[in-house]
Protein backbone atom coordinates (compact mmCIF):
# COMPACT_ATOMS: atom_id res chain seq x y z
CA UNK A 1 0.00 0.00 0.00
CA UNK A 2 1.27 3.52 -0.53
CA UNK A 3 -0.02 7.30 -1.72
CA UNK A 4 -2.08 7.29 -4.70
CA UNK A 5 -1.76 3.11 -5.31
CA UNK A 6 -5.12 1.46 -6.61
CA UNK A 7 -6.46 -0.04 -4.26
CA UNK A 8 -6.34 -4.01 -4.69
CA UNK A 9 -9.47 -5.88 -5.40
CA UNK A 10 -10.12 -7.35 -1.94
CA UNK A 11 -9.37 -4.11 -0.04
CA UNK A 12 -12.09 -2.31 -2.39
CA UNK A 13 -14.37 -5.42 -1.72
CA UNK A 14 -14.69 -4.26 2.12
CA UNK A 15 -14.99 -0.33 0.84
CA UNK A 16 -17.50 -1.09 -2.02
CA UNK A 17 -20.24 -3.59 -0.02
CA UNK A 18 -20.40 -1.05 3.24
CA UNK A 19 -23.42 0.20 4.29
CA UNK A 20 -24.70 2.49 7.18
CA UNK A 21 -26.59 -0.53 8.38
CA UNK A 22 -23.28 -2.77 8.06
CA UNK A 23 -20.51 -0.69 8.26
CA UNK A 24 -16.53 -3.16 7.67
CA UNK A 25 -14.42 -1.96 10.15
CA UNK A 26 -12.57 -4.16 12.80
CA UNK A 27 -11.17 -3.34 15.64
CA UNK A 28 -10.34 -4.47 19.40
CA UNK A 29 -10.57 -4.21 23.00
CA UNK A 30 -7.54 -4.24 24.73
CA UNK A 31 -7.83 -3.38 29.08
CA UNK A 32 -5.12 -2.69 31.23
CA UNK A 33 -4.13 -3.10 34.81
CA UNK A 34 -1.65 -0.06 36.19
CA UNK A 35 1.39 -0.35 38.03
CA UNK A 36 1.58 -0.35 41.68
CA UNK A 37 3.05 2.74 41.91
CA UNK A 38 1.54 5.85 42.00
CA UNK A 39 3.33 7.19 38.83
CA UNK A 40 2.76 4.30 36.80
CA UNK A 41 0.62 4.94 33.59
CA UNK A 42 -3.09 6.24 33.74
CA UNK A 43 -5.49 6.95 30.91
CA UNK A 44 -5.13 10.71 31.26
CA UNK A 45 -1.35 10.66 30.88
CA UNK A 46 -1.42 8.41 27.95
CA UNK A 47 -3.93 10.36 26.43
CA UNK A 48 -1.97 13.66 26.78
CA UNK A 49 1.53 11.49 25.47
CA UNK A 50 -0.13 10.52 22.28
CA UNK A 51 -1.22 13.77 21.04
CA UNK A 52 2.64 14.63 19.99
CA UNK A 53 2.16 12.25 17.55
CA UNK A 54 0.29 13.98 14.81
CA UNK A 55 2.06 12.99 11.66
CA UNK A 56 0.45 9.12 10.60
CA UNK A 57 2.42 6.92 9.08
CA UNK A 58 0.50 4.79 5.83
CA UNK A 59 -1.85 3.30 5.72
CA UNK A 60 -3.15 5.42 8.80
CA UNK A 61 -3.04 9.32 6.90
CA UNK A 62 -4.83 7.55 3.42
CA UNK A 63 -7.92 7.59 2.38
CA UNK A 64 -9.90 6.25 -0.67
CA UNK A 65 -10.56 8.37 -4.19
CA UNK A 66 -12.82 7.86 -6.60
CA UNK A 67 -10.76 7.89 -9.69
CA UNK A 68 -12.68 7.53 -12.88
CA UNK A 69 -9.65 6.80 -14.88
CA UNK A 70 -8.11 4.63 -12.71
CA UNK A 71 -11.08 3.15 -10.04
CA UNK A 72 -10.53 3.12 -6.32
CA UNK A 73 -7.24 4.47 -5.29
CA UNK A 74 -5.25 5.42 -1.69
CA UNK A 75 -4.60 9.13 -1.26
CA UNK A 76 -3.06 11.05 1.66
CA UNK A 77 -5.12 13.60 3.06
CA UNK A 78 -3.89 16.62 2.59
CA UNK A 79 -5.57 17.78 6.25
CA UNK A 80 -4.85 15.52 8.77
CA UNK A 81 -6.46 16.35 12.43
CA UNK A 82 -5.32 13.70 15.08
CA UNK A 83 -8.62 15.24 16.98
CA UNK A 84 -10.99 13.30 14.79
CA UNK A 85 -9.03 9.75 15.79
CA UNK A 86 -7.47 10.03 19.27
CA UNK A 87 -9.81 10.69 21.90
CA UNK A 88 -10.07 10.24 25.92
CA UNK A 89 -13.35 9.22 27.46
CA UNK A 90 -13.16 10.88 31.15
CA UNK A 91 -13.97 8.48 34.26
CA UNK A 92 -17.15 8.37 35.43
CA UNK A 93 -18.42 9.27 39.39
CA UNK A 94 -18.20 5.20 39.69
CA UNK A 95 -15.89 3.04 38.17
CA UNK A 96 -17.25 1.32 34.60
CA UNK A 97 -18.10 -2.36 35.17
CA UNK A 98 -17.57 -4.98 32.65
CA UNK A 99 -20.99 -5.02 30.75
CA UNK A 100 -20.87 -0.84 30.98
CA UNK A 101 -17.85 -1.18 28.96
CA UNK A 102 -18.76 -3.47 26.36
CA UNK A 103 -21.91 -1.52 25.60
CA UNK A 104 -19.75 1.80 25.84
CA UNK A 105 -17.35 0.07 22.84
CA UNK A 106 -20.68 -1.28 21.03
CA UNK A 107 -22.05 2.35 20.74
CA UNK A 108 -18.66 3.26 19.04
CA UNK A 109 -18.65 0.62 17.25
CA UNK A 110 -21.71 1.16 15.20
CA UNK A 111 -21.30 4.08 13.38
CA UNK A 112 -19.59 3.84 9.99
CA UNK A 113 -16.20 5.24 9.83
CA UNK A 114 -16.27 8.47 7.34
CA UNK A 115 -14.67 8.35 3.96
CA UNK A 116 -13.41 12.12 4.20
CA UNK A 117 -10.82 11.41 6.63
CA UNK A 118 -8.18 8.38 7.56
CA UNK A 119 -10.33 5.09 8.09
CA UNK A 120 -9.26 4.62 12.00
CA UNK A 121 -10.17 5.51 15.59
CA UNK A 122 -8.52 5.53 18.92
CA UNK A 123 -10.46 5.33 22.05
CA UNK A 124 -8.75 5.75 25.58
CA UNK A 125 -11.38 4.46 27.71
CA UNK A 126 -11.03 5.71 31.72
CA UNK A 127 -12.27 4.97 34.80
CA UNK A 128 -12.35 0.80 35.05
CA UNK A 129 -12.07 -0.44 38.70
CA UNK A 130 -8.49 0.01 40.55
CA UNK A 131 -7.30 2.59 38.17
CA UNK A 132 -7.72 0.18 35.38
CA UNK A 133 -8.30 1.57 31.70
CA UNK A 134 -8.84 0.62 27.93
CA UNK A 135 -8.02 0.88 24.44
CA UNK A 136 -10.48 0.65 21.95
CA UNK A 137 -9.66 1.13 18.12
CA UNK A 138 -11.10 0.42 15.07
CA UNK A 139 -9.87 0.46 11.91
CA UNK A 140 -11.31 0.11 8.32
CA UNK A 141 -10.95 -3.54 6.89
CA UNK A 142 -9.90 -2.24 3.55
CA UNK A 143 -6.44 -1.76 5.46
CA UNK A 144 -5.83 -4.92 6.87
CA UNK A 145 -6.61 -8.28 7.93
CA UNK A 146 -7.22 -9.53 11.19
CA UNK A 147 -3.39 -11.03 11.48
CA UNK A 148 -1.89 -7.57 10.44
CA UNK A 149 -3.67 -5.75 12.71
CA UNK A 150 -2.85 -7.50 15.42
CA UNK A 151 1.05 -7.34 14.42
CA UNK A 152 0.52 -3.85 14.45
CA UNK A 153 -1.01 -3.82 17.81
CA UNK A 154 1.56 -5.80 19.15
CA UNK A 155 4.35 -3.48 17.90
CA UNK A 156 2.54 -0.89 20.08
CA UNK A 157 3.04 -2.24 23.28
CA UNK A 158 6.40 -4.04 24.64
CA UNK A 159 7.24 -7.46 26.41
CA UNK A 160 7.95 -5.69 30.12
CA UNK A 161 6.79 -2.77 31.92
CA UNK A 162 8.92 0.34 31.29
CA UNK A 163 9.20 4.10 32.17
CA UNK A 164 8.99 5.20 28.68
CA UNK A 165 5.44 4.43 26.39
CA UNK A 166 6.11 3.09 22.85
CA UNK A 167 5.11 4.38 20.32
CA UNK A 168 1.51 4.51 19.15
CA UNK A 169 -0.53 2.23 16.47
CA UNK A 170 -0.79 4.74 14.10
CA UNK A 171 3.10 6.24 14.10
CA UNK A 172 5.69 6.09 11.51
CA UNK A 173 7.98 4.51 14.67
CA UNK A 174 5.57 2.10 15.27
CA UNK A 175 5.42 0.72 11.71
CA UNK A 176 8.16 2.30 10.38
CA UNK A 177 8.67 0.81 6.27
CA UNK A 178 6.08 -2.60 7.61
CA UNK A 179 2.99 -1.47 5.77
CA UNK A 180 4.61 -0.72 2.69
CA UNK A 181 3.60 -2.88 0.11
CA UNK A 182 3.80 -2.98 -4.00
CA UNK A 183 0.16 -2.95 -5.16
CA UNK A 184 -0.95 -3.97 -8.37
CA UNK A 185 -1.22 -0.60 -10.69
CA UNK A 186 0.53 1.65 -7.73
CA UNK A 187 3.59 2.55 -8.83
CA UNK A 188 5.69 3.03 -11.68
CA UNK A 189 7.24 -0.09 -12.97
CA UNK A 190 11.23 -0.29 -13.66
CA UNK A 191 12.36 -0.43 -17.00
CA UNK A 192 12.28 -4.00 -18.18
CA UNK A 193 14.04 -5.63 -21.17
CA UNK A 194 12.26 -6.83 -23.73
CA UNK A 195 12.57 -10.67 -22.31
CA UNK A 196 10.93 -9.23 -19.25
CA UNK A 197 8.22 -7.12 -20.74
CA UNK A 198 7.25 -10.43 -22.69
CA UNK A 199 7.22 -12.15 -19.16
CA UNK A 200 5.18 -10.44 -17.45
CA UNK A 201 1.68 -10.67 -19.61
CA UNK A 202 2.79 -14.16 -20.42
CA UNK A 203 2.82 -14.67 -16.28
CA UNK A 204 -0.88 -12.93 -16.37
CA UNK A 205 -2.28 -14.98 -18.46
CA UNK A 206 -0.56 -18.57 -16.44
CA UNK A 207 -2.01 -17.33 -13.80
CA UNK A 208 -5.56 -16.68 -15.26
CA UNK A 209 -5.57 -20.57 -16.18
CA UNK A 210 -4.73 -21.26 -13.33
CA UNK A 211 -7.47 -19.48 -11.41
CA UNK A 212 -9.65 -20.73 -13.91
CA UNK A 213 -9.11 -24.03 -13.47
CA UNK A 214 -9.01 -23.99 -9.76
CA UNK A 215 -12.82 -22.05 -10.23
CA UNK A 216 -13.49 -24.77 -12.42
CA UNK A 217 -12.45 -28.14 -10.09
CA UNK A 218 -14.80 -26.09 -7.24
CA UNK A 219 -17.67 -26.23 -9.25
CA UNK A 220 -16.99 -29.72 -10.08
CA UNK A 221 -17.02 -30.52 -6.50
CA UNK A 222 -19.85 -28.69 -5.93
CA UNK A 223 -22.24 -30.65 -8.77
CA UNK A 224 -21.09 -33.75 -7.18
CA UNK A 225 -22.14 -32.92 -3.39
CA UNK A 226 -25.23 -31.25 -4.74
CA UNK A 227 -25.95 -34.67 -6.96
CA UNK A 228 -25.59 -36.83 -3.82
CA UNK A 229 -22.50 -38.65 -5.03
CA UNK A 230 -20.14 -37.00 -2.36
CA UNK A 231 -20.90 -36.15 1.14
CA UNK A 232 -19.14 -33.58 3.17
CA UNK A 233 -16.61 -33.37 0.67
CA UNK A 234 -17.02 -29.67 0.12
CA UNK A 235 -19.43 -27.36 1.59
CA UNK A 236 -22.19 -25.34 -0.99
CA UNK A 237 -22.80 -21.96 -0.24
CA UNK A 238 -26.44 -20.58 -0.07
CA UNK A 239 -27.34 -24.30 0.80
CA UNK A 240 -28.23 -23.28 4.50
CA UNK A 241 -31.70 -22.52 5.27
CA UNK A 242 -32.77 -19.53 7.17
CA UNK A 243 -32.17 -19.63 10.72
CA UNK A 244 -33.47 -16.40 12.17
CA UNK A 245 -32.24 -14.62 14.73
CA UNK A 246 -29.04 -15.49 13.34
CA UNK A 247 -29.57 -14.79 10.01
CA UNK A 248 -31.65 -12.17 8.00
CA UNK A 249 -31.51 -8.46 7.27
CA UNK A 250 -28.74 -6.51 8.83
CA UNK A 251 -29.73 -3.78 10.76
CA UNK A 252 -28.22 -0.70 12.23
CA UNK A 253 -26.84 -0.87 15.95
CA UNK A 254 -24.47 -3.21 17.91
CA UNK A 255 -23.85 -5.21 20.43
CA UNK A 256 -20.88 -7.04 22.38
CA UNK A 257 -20.36 -10.11 24.74
CA UNK A 258 -16.92 -11.15 25.15
CA UNK A 259 -15.84 -14.85 26.48
CA UNK A 260 -12.91 -16.36 27.35
CA UNK A 261 -11.16 -19.90 28.29
CA UNK A 262 -8.09 -21.01 29.38
CA UNK A 263 -5.55 -21.86 26.44
CA UNK A 264 -4.59 -24.90 29.16
CA UNK A 265 -8.00 -26.56 29.22
CA UNK A 266 -7.79 -26.15 24.98
CA UNK A 267 -4.45 -27.87 24.70
CA UNK A 268 -5.20 -30.51 27.10
CA UNK A 269 -8.59 -31.30 24.56
CA UNK A 270 -5.85 -30.94 21.58
CA UNK A 271 -3.20 -33.53 23.44
CA UNK A 272 -6.13 -35.93 24.29
CA UNK A 273 -7.58 -35.89 20.98
CA UNK A 274 -4.94 -35.04 18.68
CA UNK A 275 -6.73 -32.11 17.35
CA UNK A 276 -5.78 -28.52 16.45
CA UNK A 277 -6.78 -25.17 18.21
CA UNK A 278 -9.72 -24.64 15.13
CA UNK A 279 -11.15 -28.01 16.35
CA UNK A 280 -11.61 -27.08 19.38
CA UNK A 281 -12.63 -23.71 19.10
CA UNK A 282 -15.14 -24.21 16.29
CA UNK A 283 -16.69 -27.33 18.84
CA UNK A 284 -17.05 -25.17 21.54
CA UNK A 285 -18.33 -22.59 19.32
CA UNK A 286 -20.83 -25.16 17.96
CA UNK A 287 -22.09 -26.61 20.91
CA UNK A 288 -22.88 -23.15 22.54
CA UNK A 289 -24.79 -22.17 19.19
CA UNK A 290 -26.69 -25.14 19.15
CA UNK A 291 -27.25 -24.19 23.65
CA UNK A 292 -28.10 -20.85 22.32
CA UNK A 293 -30.88 -21.35 19.78
CA UNK A 294 -32.70 -24.40 21.70
CA UNK A 295 -33.20 -21.71 24.53
CA UNK A 296 -34.74 -19.23 21.98
CA UNK A 297 -37.48 -21.95 20.30
CA UNK A 298 -35.12 -22.13 17.54
CA UNK A 299 -35.99 -25.87 15.65
CA UNK A 300 -33.28 -26.77 13.05
CA UNK A 301 -32.35 -30.63 11.92
CA UNK A 302 -29.33 -29.52 9.73
CA UNK A 303 -25.73 -28.71 11.21
CA UNK A 304 -24.78 -25.23 11.44
CA UNK A 305 -22.94 -23.52 8.25
CA UNK A 306 -20.22 -20.94 9.60
CA UNK A 307 -18.14 -18.81 7.38
CA UNK A 308 -14.53 -19.10 8.04
CA UNK A 309 -11.74 -16.60 6.97
CA UNK A 310 -8.91 -18.36 5.91
CA UNK A 311 -5.15 -16.42 6.07
CA UNK A 312 -3.52 -16.91 2.35
CA UNK A 313 -0.04 -14.34 4.25
CA UNK A 314 2.65 -15.63 3.89
CA UNK A 315 4.38 -16.52 7.14
CA UNK A 316 7.41 -13.71 6.51
CA UNK A 317 4.87 -11.18 4.75
CA UNK A 318 4.09 -7.69 6.63
CA UNK A 319 2.63 -5.87 4.05
CA UNK A 320 -0.89 -4.23 4.66
CA UNK A 321 -4.51 -4.70 3.00
CA UNK A 322 -5.90 -8.02 2.96
CA UNK A 323 -4.90 -11.56 2.29
CA UNK A 324 -7.78 -13.76 2.79
CA UNK A 325 -10.57 -15.88 1.68
CA UNK A 326 -13.84 -16.89 2.79
CA UNK A 327 -14.70 -20.24 2.93
CA UNK A 328 -17.43 -22.41 4.48
CA UNK A 329 -17.64 -25.33 7.02
CA UNK A 330 -20.02 -27.64 7.95
CA UNK A 331 -20.56 -28.10 11.82
CA UNK A 332 -22.02 -30.84 13.94
CA UNK A 333 -25.66 -32.03 14.74
CA UNK A 334 -28.00 -30.50 16.48
CA UNK A 335 -28.09 -33.69 19.02
CA UNK A 336 -24.76 -35.31 19.34
CA UNK A 337 -22.02 -36.09 22.06
CA UNK A 338 -19.48 -33.58 22.06
CA UNK A 339 -16.92 -35.78 21.40
CA UNK A 340 -18.58 -36.90 18.14
CA UNK A 341 -19.22 -33.64 17.51
CA UNK A 342 -15.44 -32.37 17.75
CA UNK A 343 -14.66 -35.93 15.60
CA UNK A 344 -16.97 -34.66 13.06
CA UNK A 345 -15.93 -30.66 13.13
CA UNK A 346 -12.46 -32.26 12.57
CA UNK A 347 -13.69 -34.38 9.47
CA UNK A 348 -15.02 -30.72 7.55
CA UNK A 349 -11.91 -29.11 8.40
CA UNK A 350 -9.69 -31.94 7.16
CA UNK A 351 -11.48 -31.94 3.66
CA UNK A 352 -11.41 -27.95 3.77
CA UNK A 353 -7.61 -28.48 3.91
CA UNK A 354 -7.09 -30.60 1.63
CA UNK A 355 -9.26 -28.67 -0.93
CA UNK A 356 -7.13 -25.85 -0.19
CA UNK A 357 -4.07 -27.38 -0.88
CA UNK A 358 -5.15 -28.98 -4.00
CA UNK A 359 -6.87 -25.30 -5.90
CA UNK A 360 -4.81 -22.43 -6.37
CA UNK A 361 -4.61 -19.22 -3.78
CA UNK A 362 -6.49 -17.16 -6.75
CA UNK A 363 -9.45 -19.55 -7.18
CA UNK A 364 -10.11 -19.63 -3.91
CA UNK A 365 -9.99 -16.24 -3.47
CA UNK A 366 -11.95 -15.79 -6.57
CA UNK A 367 -14.54 -18.10 -5.73
CA UNK A 368 -14.71 -15.82 -1.76
CA UNK A 369 -15.28 -12.64 -3.90
CA UNK A 370 -17.90 -14.02 -5.90
CA UNK A 371 -19.72 -15.44 -3.56
CA UNK A 372 -20.25 -12.64 -0.88
CA UNK A 373 -20.44 -10.65 -3.69
CA UNK A 374 -23.84 -12.14 -4.41
CA UNK A 375 -24.76 -12.15 -0.96
CA UNK A 376 -24.09 -8.24 -0.64
CA UNK A 377 -26.49 -7.97 -3.61
CA UNK A 378 -29.03 -9.88 -1.85
CA UNK A 379 -28.37 -7.83 1.10
CA UNK A 380 -28.85 -4.61 -0.53
CA UNK A 381 -31.49 -5.51 -2.30
CA UNK A 382 -33.28 -6.53 1.21
CA UNK A 383 -34.21 -9.87 0.20
CA UNK A 384 -32.16 -11.43 3.01
CA UNK A 385 -35.10 -12.29 5.52
CA UNK A 386 -36.42 -14.33 2.25
CA UNK A 387 -33.62 -16.20 0.55
CA UNK A 388 -31.23 -18.55 1.58
CA UNK A 389 -27.99 -17.12 3.56
CA UNK A 390 -24.35 -17.71 2.34
CA UNK A 391 -23.89 -19.02 5.85
CA UNK A 392 -25.81 -19.17 9.13
CA UNK A 393 -22.73 -16.93 10.93
CA UNK A 394 -19.16 -15.99 10.49
CA UNK A 395 -16.28 -17.29 12.82
CA UNK A 396 -12.71 -16.34 12.79
CA UNK A 397 -9.56 -17.61 14.56
CA UNK A 398 -6.73 -14.72 14.66
CA UNK A 399 -3.48 -15.41 17.03
CA UNK A 400 -2.07 -13.49 18.91
CA UNK A 401 0.69 -12.85 21.18
CA UNK A 402 1.46 -15.34 23.48
CA UNK A 403 3.33 -13.28 26.18
CA UNK A 404 1.70 -11.04 28.40
CA UNK A 405 2.75 -7.40 26.77
CA UNK A 406 3.00 -3.89 28.65
CA UNK A 407 2.02 -0.10 27.96
CA UNK A 408 4.69 1.25 29.46
CA UNK A 409 4.27 0.41 32.89
CA UNK A 410 0.23 -1.37 32.52
CA UNK A 411 -0.04 -4.29 32.04
CA UNK A 412 -2.38 -5.75 29.31
CA UNK A 413 -4.56 -8.09 31.02
CA UNK A 414 -7.44 -8.76 28.17
CA UNK A 415 -7.21 -8.53 24.65
CA UNK A 416 -11.09 -8.52 22.82
CA UNK A 417 -11.61 -8.80 19.00
CA UNK A 418 -14.32 -6.57 17.92
CA UNK A 419 -15.36 -7.39 14.39
CA UNK A 420 -17.93 -6.92 11.32
CA UNK A 421 -20.79 -8.66 10.26
CA UNK A 422 -21.26 -10.86 7.08
CA UNK A 423 -23.94 -9.95 4.82
CA UNK A 424 -27.31 -11.67 5.83
CA UNK A 425 -25.41 -13.07 9.45
CA UNK A 426 -26.63 -10.75 12.56
CA UNK A 427 -23.53 -12.40 14.58
CA UNK A 428 -19.92 -12.57 14.45
CA UNK A 429 -17.84 -15.10 16.92
CA UNK A 430 -13.87 -13.95 16.80
CA UNK A 431 -11.51 -15.98 18.45
CA UNK A 432 -8.25 -14.55 19.77
CA UNK A 433 -5.20 -16.06 21.71
CA UNK A 434 -3.41 -13.90 23.94
CA UNK A 435 -1.14 -15.14 26.63
CA UNK A 436 -2.75 -18.03 28.05
CA UNK A 437 -6.18 -17.21 27.16
CA UNK A 438 -8.58 -17.88 24.57
CA UNK A 439 -10.67 -15.09 23.86
CA UNK A 440 -14.19 -14.58 22.19
CA UNK A 441 -15.68 -11.52 21.07
CA UNK A 442 -19.19 -11.66 20.07
CA UNK A 443 -20.75 -8.77 18.09
CA UNK A 444 -24.57 -8.80 16.85
CA UNK A 445 -27.19 -6.71 16.31
CA UNK A 446 -29.24 -5.51 18.71
CA UNK A 447 -32.02 -7.78 17.50
CA UNK A 448 -30.36 -10.69 18.99
CA UNK A 449 -32.11 -11.42 22.28
CA UNK A 450 -30.22 -12.79 25.53
CA UNK A 451 -26.50 -12.65 23.75
CA UNK A 452 -24.50 -12.69 27.39
CA UNK A 453 -25.97 -16.10 27.24
CA UNK A 454 -24.24 -17.52 24.37
CA UNK A 455 -20.65 -15.66 26.32
CA UNK A 456 -21.30 -17.77 28.98
CA UNK A 457 -22.12 -21.10 26.73
CA UNK A 458 -18.92 -21.06 24.78
CA UNK A 459 -17.22 -20.55 28.35
CA UNK A 460 -19.54 -23.96 29.50
CA UNK A 461 -18.44 -25.82 26.48
CA UNK A 462 -14.96 -26.30 26.78
CA UNK A 463 -15.82 -27.72 30.58
CA UNK A 464 -18.11 -30.36 28.33
CA UNK A 465 -15.86 -31.00 25.67
CA UNK A 466 -13.09 -31.58 27.92
CA UNK A 467 -15.63 -33.46 30.46
CA UNK A 468 -16.82 -35.79 27.65
CA UNK A 469 -13.09 -36.05 26.35
CA UNK A 470 -11.78 -37.46 29.74
CA UNK A 471 -14.82 -39.77 29.80
CA UNK A 472 -16.01 -37.98 32.91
Amino acid sequence: MSHNARIALLDAGFLASETRDNPKHVGGLLIFKPGLKKASLCASALYQAYRVYDRPAEPFNLIPILNLGGGLRWQETPNFALQQHLFYHPAPATPLTHEQLLQQVADLHTPRLERDRPLWEYHIIDGLAERGFAIYCRVHHAYADGVTITRWLSQSLGPERSSRLPPPLWSSANLGSATTSAVAGGSKPDKLNKRQQLARPLGRVRQALHTATGLSKIGLQWGLEKAGLTQQAICVPFAAAQMPPLTGQVSAGRQLVTAAMPMARINDIRAATRSTLNHVALTCVDIALHRYLKQLGTDFDQPLTVQMPVSLRASDDTSSGNKIAMVLVELGSAEQDPYRRLQDIGYSLRNLRRQLDQVPAGAITTHSLVANLCAQVVENLHLSKHLPPLGHTLVSNVPGPHNTLFLGSAELQHMYPVSTLAAGNCLNITLFSYAGTLYAGMVATTDLPELADLGRYIEEASHTLGAAVAGD
